[in-house]
């Protein structure tokens, strides 16, 4: 059984973006890997000074919530990444590859306004943070 030239550019465009998309949820899990490392010292650090003043607790408070916002924008990568493998093979295994890759893109999507918010939320905070 052969796959005709469709086919077969949709297997490979699948592919390849499953591929980069594994490769970078590997990058990011080794990267949230440091940042837990040196988030918990971080805590550490703070506390170990003492939350006396107001200054002290909006910067642990903001310290957790960045590490909170980038845990969940780690987990909705992987997340996605895995729910489009699952997409692809398990859930729409009965549909064609073009439909398959159709609904994968769509299902993709429901996850984008809350991924965009966290990363604005990130970079603001983030900004505002250390330019004060």
């Amino acid at each position: 059984m052969s796959v005709n030239e469709e086919d077969q550019a949709i297997l490979s465009n699948f592919g390849q973006r499953a591929m980069w998309n594994t490769i970078a949820a590997i990058c990011e899990s080794g990267f949230w890997a440091i940042y837990l490392v040196l988030f918990a010292f971080a805590i550490r650090i703070q506390i170990k000074r003492g939350i006396r003043s107001p200054a002290t607790i909006i910067l642990l408070v903001v310290s957790i919530l960045l590490f909170a916002s980038s845990t969940a924008l780690w987990a909705m990568f992987v997340s996605s990444l895995l729910a489009q493998f699952e997409g692809f093979f398990v859930k729409y295994s009965e549909l064609d590859f073009d439909d398959r890759f159709t609904r994968i893109q769509i299902e993709k999507t429901k996850l984008w306004f809350p991924e965009e918010a966290l990363f604005l939320f990130n970079v603001s905070t983030n900004h505002y943070t250390y330019s004060s």
